[in-house]
């Protein structure tokens, strides 16, 4: 067996080897220590996240803990039952919880920490302190190097919706929202259900009927006006494939209960938002076009002629408005914060050591 510092596990091999083999024996060693306090190492590290960043979400906490959400979960759900943990809803968006560290967990992490940080002095000790600060700055430029810059996020209908959510968890460059549903106050209103409901049961039990209709371009305009501004210039086909995918849509049901009340704002957006309906969109009347839960800066634009889905509609005209809305965004490459705007500051890592980002 090859020994450490020879071959390939050595200064000839390949870096990410390498970090992956120092990682390893980083954590090893550190779970040694731990685990006569009764934590492991990952456990260590939401902890210590916790507790530097207290009030995160679980999807933030998982993040910055570099776990993936379901161990992250469960982590939380096991130091909450063990009263390390606490956790309460989030005062604007009721399905988020919070996270913060209890006395009891502080008392924990302070025994804890001078462990871990005796492996981490171990591990460097044959680095000076100018080497060990050219290694932190080679280490954070490597992730740096591999990490996608944020992208720049377009949604329609519920789409818009969903970026909404994304941008409140994952940094976004810019956010375009096209007709977005949820920004209705209190329940959705009575005329989009039903109307939705209606299209859901024609488009079940009548998609032949629908289906010979939209051949004619009177009958795409009756089957899809509601939702196109410009139904004449669909395709039949493109008409025959709206109707099947309303009318199979396994998730409908579920959808219209999941979205009986309207989005409500949670962390901040770090992100130039624009917003867009079309002028000829039935489906959103003026209750359902309410901006006051979008970040403050949002901007308002126009589609001409356009309906619920403007895309079909006026292609040139989305393209350009995404592309103006991209172009306040964030430069690609640039340092951005999380979707809550801070700077972060927590302690765990490959090396265990303090990292700004």
């Amino acid at each position: 067996m090859t020994a450490i510092g020879e071959g390939f596990r050595g200064p000839d091999g390949r870096v990410g080897y390498l970090l992956r083999q120092a990682h390893q024996a980083f954590r090893a060693a550190a779970q040694a220590e731990l685990a006569p306090l009764g934590l492991t190492f990952p456990q260590y590290s939401v902890l210590s996240v916790a507790d530097a960043e207290p009030g995160l979400s679980g999807a933030e906490l998982a993040r910055d803990s570099m776990l993936t959400p379901q161990t992250a979960n469960e982590i939380i759900s096991l130091l909450a039952a063990a009263g390390l943990l606490e956790r309460w809803p989030d005062a604007a968006d009721k399905r988020l919880r919070r996270v913060a560290v209890t006395g009891a967990g502080r008392d924990v992490l302070s025994r804890a920490r001078p462990a871990v940080h005796a492996v981490e002095r171990g591990m460097t000790s044959s680095l000076g302190a100018a080497d060990q600060a050219v290694l932190r700055g080679w280490l954070t430029d490597c992730a740096r190097n591999l990490t996608p810059p944020p992208p720049h996020v377009a949604g329609n209908s519920l789409g818009g919706w969903v970026a909404l959510e994304l941008a409140a968890i994952r940094p976004v460059a810019s956010l375009t929202l096209l007709s977005p549903a949820g920004l209705w106050r209190g329940r959705v209103p009575r005329y989009t259900q039903a109307s939705l409901r209606a299209t859901r049961w024609l488009s079940r039990h009548a998609a032949g009927a629908l289906s010979r209709l939209v051949s004619y371009r009177l009958g795409r305009a009756l089957v899809l006006g509601q939702i196109h501004g410009r139904p004449f210039r669909v395709s039949p086909s493109y008409a025959r494939t709206a109707i099947a995918a309303m009318g199979t849509s396994p998730g409908f049901d579920a959808t219209m209960r999941a979205t009986i009340t309207g989005y409500r704002s949670g962390p901040p957006i770090d992100a130039p938002v624009t917003v867009a309906f079309g002028s000829r969109d039935h489906l959103l009347g003026r209750r359902s076009r309410q901006l006051g839960e979008l970040p403050p800066g949002a901007r308002r634009a126009a589609l001409p002629h356009c309906g619920h889905v403007p895309m079909a509609d006026d292609p040139p005209a989305v393209a350009a408005l995404i592309i103006a809305s991209a172009a306040r965004g964030r430069p690609a490459g640039l340092p951005h914060g999380g979707g809550a705007g801070r700077e972060r500051e927590h302690e765990p890592g490959p090396l265990g050591a303090r990292a700004s980002r």
